[in-house]
């Protein structure tokens, strides 16, 4: 029996129906675990006023796929929004505060950070860490000019520079053989910049190894003030 071309047409469709109608996921998009910290992997931790780059950070254990979506809180207060895809069944996804938000540390005493999912729905009870701000101020960084990270220096007349203090102060700088290790060579200098001493060279350092430079301020009469993070070179 003939069909005619408009009921070949309505059954592609059903067909076509159909198949565009069953889901990909292959279960609920759900959530059962929140495990929150901070950059010491711990749920607390104390900090002086002003610390930068504090960051808490939230391993959520996940089945099926959907649109992951929740608020950091600190204090109450919103300091960020968190929308991810997340594909899977039975996996833990690792999110962080956002790099443009770190958790505020320029008031004093104790602080709770949580992390509000609104996406998938959840049962449980949501987990909630403490940072405690100190009264010390935390030492400002101390811009490192030359050499750049992974850079070259001469073997002679090798100038080491960063940004000065605004206050008059000293300067302890410190050459490593790895960035874990006890100095190589260190030297206190009130010039914001620095030329190892020929001899030093030739007695301590050798040619196309790998060091470790850092800087570290005091101002006058103080405890420390400024600190840069360690960068390499390698002597010619």
């Amino acid at each position: 029996m003939k069909r005619r071309a408009s009921d070949v047409f309505a059954l592609l469709l059903f067909v076509l129906g159909f198949f565009v109608s069953i889901p990909y996921a292959d279960a609920a998009f759900t959530a059962d675990r929140i495990t929150l910290y901070f950059n010491n992997n711990r749920p607390e931790t104390t900090v002086d006023r002003n610390t930068k780059n504090l960051q808490a950070f939230a391993d959520i254990r996940y089945s099926g796929t959907g649109l992951l979506e929740g608020d950091w809180k600190v204090d109450g207060r919103v300091i960020g929004h968190i929308s991810q895809h997340v594909v899977g069944n039975r996996r833990t996804v690792t999110i962080r505060t956002p790099e443009g938000s770190p958790l505020p540390t320029f008031t004093e005493g104790t602080h709770i950070v949580q992390f509000i999912l609104t996406s998938p729905r959840i049962a449980f009870s949501l987990p909630s860490i403490v940072y405690f701000v100190t009264p010390k101020e935390a030492p400002f960084e101390i811009k490192l000019i030359f050499p750049t990270d992974n850079s070259s220096v001469p073997s002679a007349g090798a100038v080491f520079s960063w940004e000065p203090m605004k206050k008059p102060g000293q300067y302890l700088i410190g050459f490593y053989a790895g960035p874990a290790e006890k100095p190589v060579f260190s030297a206190i200098t009130k010039d914001a910049s620095y030329t190892i001493p020929e001899a030093v060279l030739k007695t301590v350092f050798s040619p196309g190894k790998k060091y470790f430079w850092k800087v570290t301020g005091y101002e006058e009469g103080s405890s420390v003030t400024g600190e840069s993070t360690a960068q390499k070179f390698v002597l010619q």
